[in-house]
């Protein structure tokens, strides 16, 4: 039997004579017995009419949700934890009204879920009907007087007042006033959450992190776009559910928390083994969340591996010929690997960085930027997707058809290279294609230049402005993994090393250069080490190029 607890507020008296205090619902989830969906248990009593209410109003939201998110509907066993206002009255109390009606429904809906209350909340208000608004209750001030008195008490839920309330009608000017004025006193001590209806309510009593858990034991990760909007609470319990997974899981690996990590992770797992399928991208996804971490980060905060073997063996198992590249990022993911600079040297056996020797070292860097790897390496996915971008339009309409056209070929690009099919909007699309043009015509006169050649074909029109967009994408790129390679296999190196880098290319250098070009000590070159590098790579690569030419 699951067990819910959500703390309470209940009043001995009214008016400024009214006492407060802090007391709890207890509710137990129970088979279904007819035909009410309510039992009371314990010492503590709940007037006719307000088991009546639960039964009217309650009852039915219950029913809807469980049948909405297809779990079995439960009976309650209700109880009070009533020590401290049984002692004020000296008896057994019995709750009379409806200013317990969000104490129970969140006592019921952790019991039915198995959802943990965020520990310091206490709520107080009507639920008016089935629809799940939520109305003001009498005595406020005094409920929020033992809230800020209570040391368990850090958060308070209370009714939305607003003028249109219909409960408004049954209590005083002079009682909304004093309300008022004691929420406006009470927000220094306690995180104040107004709710208007149930949606409100849950966001406010549970964590992303619990509602998430939930729904994944539960079977309703998936049930965004199959359950009605109408439901009260339907909305907090399954919309964008996930976005906020994966929101909570980079939390939770940017703050270092381990069990956090590992049971969402873990029931994400068993809900797509229970389901018998494999979320596409689902290895794409956690591999780029994590390479997005600070390495500092990445290296002491999370908990690799990620998944029991066990665990990781049974989800491979569900992928089909379609989800094979996606498992090696899973693998890599789980494992914590290829995340490190040892990446960007994959022809090479250990990384610039571990090399024993200078010369290695240099060997390593100069493999990377060398003219021929890096068309191997980038150019020649570049060329590739402009070879296959078949389209026998010459001259743009107009300068938003020019933006149209290489927008298009941005989104066939990604379809050849390492960056992968995004899912990208239209709009950003066509501001990407602005700015990409703008900067591959920066030396040509300018984006007006582009889309002058677009709409009059001086120099081939479309066909030249998309060889010319290549042209500066493939330069780009290169130029940002060799700046990566030098900060990886250069600038990361203590200064002794760097320096004996500089004296092994100095010693291959020398004798290609006549007796007394290079007088000063490798020390000195060291800040210019990379320009004399890439200019070194450059003219060997020009070498052979030139040979192969014979």
């Amino acid at each position: 039997m699951a067990v819910g607890r959500a703390k309470a507020v209940l009043t001995v008296g009214s008016g400024d004579d009214a006492v407060a205090a802090i007391t709890e619902i207890i509710a137990v989830a129970v088979p279904p017995a007819e035909p009410n969906m309510f039992r009371f248990r314990g010492t503590s009593r709940f007037d006719d009419a307000t088991a009546a209410h639960y039964e009217s109003v309650l009852a039915p939201i219950f029913r809807t949700i469980a049948k909405q998110l297809r779990i079995p509907v439960p009976s309650f066993e209700l109880s009070v934890s009533n020590a401290e206002i049984a002692a004020m009255q000296d008896r057994t109390i019995t709750v009379v009204g409806y200013s317990a009606d969000l104490p129970v429904f969140l006592a019921c809906i952790s019991a039915m879920l198995g959802i943990l209350i965020e520990e310091p909340l206490l709520a107080t208000g009507h639920i008016g009907s089935r629809g799940g608004n939520i109305q003001m209750v009498s005595n406020l001030p005094a409920k929020l007087r033992a809230a800020c008195g209570s040391p368990e008490v850090e958060a308070f839920v209370y009714p939305g007042i607003v003028t249109e309330d219909a409960s408004l009608t049954e209590i005083t000017p002079e009682e909304v006033t004093a309300a008022t004025d004691a929420i406006r006193s009470a927000e220094d001590h306690l995180f104040l959450h107004a709710a208007r209806d149930l949606d409100d309510l849950l966001r406010a009593a549970f964590s992303d992190y619990s509602l998430i858990l939930s729904s994944l034991k539960h079977g309703y990760f998936d049930f965004e776009h199959t359950v009605s909007a109408d439901v009260p609470g339907l909305c907090t319990l399954t919309k964008s559910i996930e976005g906020r997974f994966w929101i909570t899981l980079r939390n939770a690996f940017r703050d270092g928390e381990t069990n956090v990590i590992k049971e969402l992770l873990e029931a994400r797992t068993r809900f797509h083994l229970h389901q018998r399928r494999y979320c596409p991208d689902f290895g794409r996804r956690l591999f780029e969340l994590l390479a997005a971490l600070p390495p500092v980060t990445r290296n002491t905060r999370v908990p690799f591996p990620l998944l029991p073997n066990s665990l990781l063996a049974s989800l491979i198992k569900l992928v089909g010929p379609n989800g094979v590249t996606d498992v090696r990022y899973l693998l890599d993911a789980v494992a914590g690997d290829r995340f490190s600079t040892a990446e960007i040297f994959p022809h090479n056996e250990v990384t610039p960085s571990t090399r024993s020797t200078a010369s290695e070292r240099l060997d390593a860097i100069l493999g990377e930027i060398d003219v021929d790897y890096l068309w191997r390496k980038i150019g020649r996915s570049y060329d590739e997707a402009r070879q296959t971008f078949h389209s026998d339009q010459i001259i743009a309409e107009s300068t938003s058809n020019c933006i149209e056209v290489v927008g298009a070929f941005l989104n066939h690009t990604r379809l050849y290279t390492d960056t992968g099919v995004r899912e990208i909007g239209r709009d950003a699309v066509l501001a990407e294609a602005v700015s990409v043009l703008g900067e591959s015509f920066a030396r040509l006169g300018g984006i007006n230049s582009a889309y002058a050649e677009a709409r009059t074909a001086t120099r081939g029109g479309l066909r030249f402005v998309l060889n010319t967009v290549v042209d500066h994408m493939k330069l780009r790129e290169m130029e940002k993994h060799i700046n990566y390679v030098f900060a990886a296999g250069l600038s990361q190196l203590k200064v002794e090393e760097q320096v004996e880098v500089i004296a092994e290319f100095i010693q291959r250098l020398q004798p290609l250069l006549p007796e007394g070009t290079i007088t000063g000590r490798p020390s000195d070159y060291v800040e210019n080490a990379r320009e004399l590098i890439q200019v070194f790579a450059r003219a060997s690569s020009q070498v052979k190029q030139l040979v192969r030419a014979m």
